[in-house]
């Protein structure tokens, strides 16, 4: 359970970062 909750925090974190890194380069392309 523990491992998994970790697992699933990265995986948020990841799908995060690229938001925001879309963000950005949408923010740049305007």
């Amino acid at each position: 359970m523990g491992v998994q909750a970790v697992f699933s925090t990265d995986i948020h974190k990841d799908i995060l970062s690229t938001s925001v890194q879309s963000l950005k380069n949408m923010g740049l392309a305007m």
